[in-house]
Formats: structure tokens, sequence, C-alpha cells
């Protein structure tokens, strides 16, 4: 279902014409969309961070593990190369028909869209009040066959960049990755996230992605492909039920890393006026996979979280661990 916050149009109607007057509107897709479409998913148990060792059980290199890679949450990350990110926007602007466009105004393709279908008042009308203006324009990108060109810069991102450095880190060299990365737009006026009937616009979509079914050793990877500030961003905090929530800042290309099944995390209406983009994926230590994990749940998914499935399995040819790792974090 779909929950409308406001709507105030003002539609004229001739014999031949249906004209946009003025349009304006707050909408957010309900509860069942909170992910984008490849990750639709019931409840699962909560993940508290106690530990993300604790959750297994486990001890010994996989602590030291889970300690290094605990390290990454809450880090901004100079990881992506300034080329890739720039064709990456350019791909999407051409998916979406409107390279001459900025890709943080690519909400203002519904009006043209609205005035190319002007002669058909339902189509008209279905544009002007649809309330998920954003999943319409995912879904062309994903469904696009020039996405795969998105897909293999993401895994040359990830093989190139990502995963030597977190070889470093984590002093492994097998990893579970997501197969493919999650694209989100949150357009002026709505959210990335899909609200509940009791949010307010100061917090849409409060959740870890524990609830939904993840991993507790996931780390999230953001990628922003625009400006991510002010309300069209995430907010975050640094440890579960710690409440010191955060604003991701970060200019196109930026990287930020966070543990996205033990920490809460929200977004709030866009006042910006301006569209933001991100591509944002999960990886996995080997050490602190369960492959046991999600296996007998299909829940509203259509994949489960594993390996074959929204996992594939990665490796580090020839890894340089540094002598002096630590922590660092770059």
């Amino acid at each position: 279902g779909y929950v409308l916050w406001g709507c105030v149009f003002y539609l004229v109607l001739s014999s031949s014409v249906l004209r946009i007057v003025n349009l304006s509107f707050f909408f957010f897709q309900a509860e069942d969309g909170i992910r984008d479409a490849q990750e639709s998913r019931g409840l699962g148990d909560v993940y508290k961070r106690q530990g993300i060792n604790a959750e297994y059980g486990g001890s010994g290199d996989a602590a030291m593990a889970a300690g290094d890679w605990d390290c990454l949450n809450g880090q901004y990350l100079d990881w992506c190369p300034g080329d890739l990110a720039g064709a990456v926007v350019r791909i999407l602007l051409e998916i979406l028909e409107a390279p001459d466009l900025e890709l943080d105004q690519v909400h203002l393709i519904r009006k043209r869209m609205i005035q190319e279908n002007i002669a058909d008042r339902r189509k008209v009308l279905a544009l002007a009040v649809s309330p998920n203006f954003g999943t319409m324009l995912r879904s062309r990108a994903l469904s696009s066959e020039r996405w795969q060109e998105v897909d293999r810069l993401y895994q040359r991102l990830v093989r190139e960049d990502v995963l030597p450095k977190l070889a470093g880190i984590t002093f492994e060299s097998e990893f579970a990755v997501q197969r493919s990365p999650s694209l989100r737009f949150s357009l002026p006026g709505a959210s990335a996230l899909g609200a509940r009937p009791e949010d307010k616009d100061e917090c849409i979509g409060m959740h870890t992605d524990g609830q939904y079914g993840h991993q507790p050793g996931e780390m999230n990877f953001t990628l922003a492909l625009t400006q991510m500030h002010g309300t069209n961003s995430v907010f975050i905090e640094t440890e579960w039920q710690k409440g010191d929530f955060h604003e991701v800042q970060m200019e196109s290309g930026g990287m930020y890393a966070f543990s996205g099944s033990t920490c809460r995390h929200h977004n709030k209406r866009n006042t910006t006026g301006r569209t933001r983009v991100s591509l944002d994926f999960r990886v996995i230590p080997m050490s602190l996979y369960d492959d046991q994990h999600d296996h007998g749940q299909k829940l509203t998914r259509e994949t489960r979280f594993t390996l074959g499935e929204y996992f594939e399995a990665m490796t580090v040819e020839d890894p340089e661990f540094p002598i002096n790792a630590g922590n660092q974090v770059d």
C-alpha cells in the first residue's frame, strides 16, 4: 500500500487539453517498499549490537577480523576513482533520456513526461499523482540493457579498489560481495525510504538491515552520485540504540561505510530541491559470513542473503598486507 502525506494540485480541463497549472505533493512509499524492488523483504530478527562475533559465538581469528572490520563503521572513504563515478552518472542520464540535465535534477523528468503525454488525460493524471516516481526512475534504470555497464563499473570498483583495501584492513583475502549494487533516488518532497503511517518528516523509515534478514557481519558502503547533504541524505547512529544520528555529507564520488545491520538509520523528507542519487552495496569477510543464515527463509524477497543469490564470493589475488595495518582507514 502507499501513504499519501499531502497533495495539493489544480487541474484545468478543456475538451482537448489537460493542463497542469500547479502541482505540489508529498508522497512516500509504504513500509513494504522500504528498500528497492530487488530487496523487498519481511521482518526478521533484530540484531542488537553486542559485538558482531557474539552472533556466531565465534572467537580467535574471526574475533580479530571482527575488531578490524568494525573500525570501518562511520568512515568516509576516498576509494572511488573520479572517472568511475562520472561514468556511472553519464550512463544513468542516458538511460533516463535526460543527458541535458544534472543528475540531481532528474525529478524534472516527471514534468517532461506529463508534457509528452498531454493528450492522454489518464496517463497524465497517473504521472501527476504517482506516489513512487523515484521507483519508476529506478525501475527504468534497472531494466535497461545499459544497466550491465553500471554493473561492470561496480565490479571494477569492488575488485580493483575496495577489496584490496579491505584485505589490508582485515588481513583476509576472501569476501562475500553483493552481486549488483542497489540504486537509490531521494526526490524533492519524498524520501528514498518508505514511510510508515506513524513516521514524521524528520524521521522516515527508521530501521536496521538486520530487521529485514541481513547478516550482522555485513558492512554497508554508500557511493554518492550526487551531492548528499541536508534532508536528502541518510541519518545513521554510530552504535545500536545510541541515538546519536548524524547526517552523511558527501560530494559525488564520495564513499561512506557503516554497519547497517546493527546501526539504525533513517531518511527525512527531502526539502533541498535536489535529488540525491546513490549506489550502495554490502560486503562480508568470509570469516564472518554465516553459511546457514537465511537459507530457510524467503520471506517477501525473491532472493535470500546467501552466496549464489544476493552475494557472490570474491577473492583478492596476491593481497599485499601492510606490516602495520592496525585500524588505519584512508
